[in-house]
């Protein structure tokens, strides 16, 4: 197996690409496209050390929020975060570089990190805020570890408990990684039983990393395993949540009774969901019916048989970035049967067919990335617009805005998000409802009689404001009397509420 002859040109792509990514969100004028990331935002400036209850978010592990706080202090999060992410993208491509050249030729590498550094939905969350990148470099760095030990036959024990370390620390910050982690022992255990005992020191570190967030459950009075992630996940992917409704919803605490109660159902959006996810294990089970090399197809089996098995489990989920820890080793996969079949081919137009292909695919990469982050400065471009004209119309205070938009939010105004009806927050985040009180949209009368007695002057409202209420329909096209618009673009339009309902 060949490898580089250079160890530096690793570490200077990783360098390189964080570079790019930061150079991309500034392109994008480090605007948070990532809603879910103020959730994480509001727990973290809300959490005190001296009120327990007060750490538990129902979403999200503690680890990003701890560190969220951490490095933002009582500063703007926003920069902090995406530089943050670049970063972790530039670590992956790392930590992928390293692994992927003890398994393949430097062409082949080039090509597996080509993929992943444009690979669309990792791309884009290299470039917001959000957990997601810290659970893919942990993860990434603690099952490539285990894989390389066990492949080596490394008999130390010490890689097998920074391996758990590590993936325990992918699991603080996103709550998937620790099931993932756990079925990647279990595997290892029943296939590799002469390392039971090294996996059994991998759990142990793995408790240890996670201990943390069973603390922080104890603790603000839940469960030591209690999340929202099952029950919200499949009751989604059942009936398809309306983000506007949610606090209306009472959501079912257990996954078994929301499926009981139409199993039919349940198997129909689950097959379509196990279906959708099979870019990510598609390439390890065909590496693993291919490849001859015995070595090479015992690896290649066991990335099939774990990553099948995964998403037989999280094709139950709806959250589509739980594929994002399984992207390195699918990849690494698609390296190992590329280089089998282009050592078995005779036939000189297959051996081009590949790297067109290849080169096909990765255009097709770069052109959905280059669409995607030309969207984002389209939108961070209007999202400005709206904050100089809320600027310019004397608004002092993100709570004088109302808004159906959930990316939407004031750079200038700290704690930076307006008033807002639904979000997945509405669901357990400890006194969200009380900071953010959903407002009453029965009646349009109702509505503005809680947008005088909140200070409300200001609406930034969505062409799709109607799957809230249908008098926001009514206001963005201009038909209420008396609410005067002073911005629009084509989705986005911004509203002065009549004075004579505020004083």
């Amino acid at each position: 197996m060949n490898i580089f002859k250079s160890s530096s040109i690793i570490p200077v792509a990783a360098l390189l690409y964080s570079f790019i990514l930061i150079v991309v969100s500034a392109f994008q004028k480090f605007y948070q496209f990532h809603n879910d990331f103020w959730d994480v935002f509001f727990v973290a400036r809300t959490m005190i050390s001296t009120d327990t209850a007060t750490w538990f978010n129902p979403q999200y592990p503690v680890g990003y929020t701890f560190l969220l706080k951490l490095i933002c202090g009582n500063a703007s999060p926003i920069l902090p975060a995406i530089i943050l992410n670049c970063i972790f993208g530039g670590i992956i491509i790392l930590v992928c570089g390293y692994f992927y050249k003890k398994l393949l030729s430097k062409p082949v590498v080039l090509l597996c990190l080509s993929t992943i550094v444009l690979f669309p939905t990792l791309f884009h969350y290299f470039t917001v805020g959000g957990g997601d990148p810290g659970s893919v470099f942990f993860f990434a760095s603690g099952s490539a570890l285990l894989f390389i030990s066990i492949i080596q036959n490394n008999s130390k024990l010490s890689p097998f408990f920074f391996s758990g370390l590590l993936m325990g620390a992918g699991a603080l910050f996103r709550y998937h990684v620790l099931p993932a982690t756990l079925l990647l022992l279990v595997i290892f255990g029943l296939l590799y039983r002469s390392y039971l005992k090294h996996l059994l020191i991998t759990g142990c570190a793995l408790g240890i990393a996670y201990l943390p967030q069973i603390i922080v459950n104890l603790a603000s009075g839940h469960a030591p395993m209690e999340t929202q992630f099952g029950p919200m996940n499949v009751y989604d992917l059942m009936y398809s949540i309306s983000w506007y409704q949610t606090i209306t919803l009472d959501l079912p605490k257990s996954v078994f009774d929301i499926i009981a109660a139409d199993p039919f159902l349940f198997l129909q959006k689950y097959l379509s969901a196990f279906i959708s996810f099979s870019p990510y294990f598609a390439p390890q089970l065909i590496a693993f019916i291919i490849v001859k090399e015995k070595k090479r197809k015992q690896f290649c089996g066991v990335a099939a048989l774990y990553s099948i098995l995964y998403f037989l489990f999280f094709s139950a989920f709806t959250s589509g970035r739980q594929g994002l820890i399984i992207l390195p080793l699918a990849i690494l996969c698609t390296g190992i049967l590329i280089e089998s079949i282009l050592s078995r081919c005779t036939d000189p137009k297959w051996k081009k067919a590949i790297p067109f292909a290849a080169i096909v695919i990765i255009l097709l990469f770069i052109y959905k990335d280059f669409r995607k982050v030309q969207e984002r400065y389209n939108r961070s471009s209007v999202y400005k617009q709206i904050e100089n004209t809320l600027n310019s119309e004397h608004c002092k205070n993100v709570r004088e805005v109302y808004s159906t938009d959930f990316s939407f939010y004031l750079p200038s105004h700290y704690p930076f998000i307006p008033f807002f009806n639904g979000g997945a927050p509405r669901w357990g985040t400890y006194k969200f409802n009380d900071e953010y009180p959903e407002f009453p949209v029965h009646t349009y009368d109702n509505f503005v009689n809680e947008c005088r007695k909140r200070g409300v002057r200001f609406l930034v409202l969505t062409n799709n404001s109607n799957l809230l209420s249908p008098f926001f329909a009514d206001i963005f096209s201009q038909k209420k009397e008396g609410v005067s618009m002073l911005f629009e673009s084509e989705k986005l339009r911004v509203f002065k509420l009549p004075k004579q309902n505020l004083l």
